[in-house]
């Protein structure tokens, strides 16, 4: 798994705005529920994202990424 991801964000979960080209970073201990992380453009508040592998060919891969992992969820509520 690659340690940065750039990809854009629908709805932020820090200010609800949708950024573009946000860069996540992995986390150097990564939680079952969050494995990378990226500041809010807007606020520098963490953004929390996970990523696994791929389940099935219907999945799409991370855009940039050789590896066959997918954004599986963001968790956009409020923490």
């Amino acid at each position: 798994m690659k340690a940065e991801i750039t990809t854009d964000v629908k709805c932020c979960a820090r200010c609800g705005e949708d950024h573009q080209k946000v860069v996540f970073t992995k986390l150097s201990r990564p939680h079952p529920r969050h494995t990378h992380w990226a500041p809010c453009p807007k606020n520098k508040e963490p953004i929390m994202m996970r990523v696994v592998e791929m389940e099935s060919a219907q999945s799409k891969a991370i855009e940039g990424s050789d590896d066959q992992f997918e954004v599986k969820t963001f968790l956009f509520e409020k923490q």
